[in-house]
């Protein structure tokens, strides 16, 4: 949140110190996080007013995330979506079903590879619970990127 204030040359609202019987967590406290987050709204509504009228809304379109904050959000999913991961391994050993999740970083080093224009279609055969096609959606200009899973748990999960 840091980040967006210093946009725009706001400046970030000074914490007060936490309330008596507050345990403060890295600086700051459950009490004050509630004036925390509406002085960032205030500090993201002054900024996106400031730039009103300019090209710089423009230029934040069709962005892609860093990979930092891509793979911070792509877990966030995961963790939302698949409930009990345990389940994505209850499969018959040595049989077609085995299920094995491909990581971020090998994702990462595909991409770098190959050469992705906004015309290219992405497809995930046994896609699992997405991941996959979820990276390459957020971290290329693929015009579509599609996941096929016949498996019944992961597909589950991936809806």
């Amino acid at each position: 949140m840091l980040e967006v204030f210093s946009l725009g040359g706001l400046q970030p609202p000074k914490v007060p110190p936490p309330p008596f019987g507050c345990a403060p967590v890295l600086g700051y406290s459950f009490g004050n996080s509630s004036s925390l987050r509406f002085s960032f709204g205030d500090s993201l509504i002054k900024k996106l007013l400031l730039e009103k009228g300019t090209s710089l809304p423009a230029a934040r379109l069709n962005k892609h995330p860093s990979r930092a904050l891509l793979r911070h959000i792509l877990q966030q999913v995961y963790n939302q979506a698949v409930i009990e991961p345990d389940r994505l391994n209850q499969y018959e050993p040595f049989s077609p079903e085995v299920y094995g999740e491909t990581s971020y970083d090998l994702v990462c080093q595909m991409i770098d590879q190959i050469e992705i224009t906004k015309d290219d279609v992405f497809v995930d055969l046994g896609s699992g619970v997405g991941q996959v096609v979820l990276q390459m959606a957020a971290a290329t200009p693929c015009k579509i990127c599609l996941g096929v899973e016949k498996a019944e748990v992961p597909s589950k999960y991936a809806e």
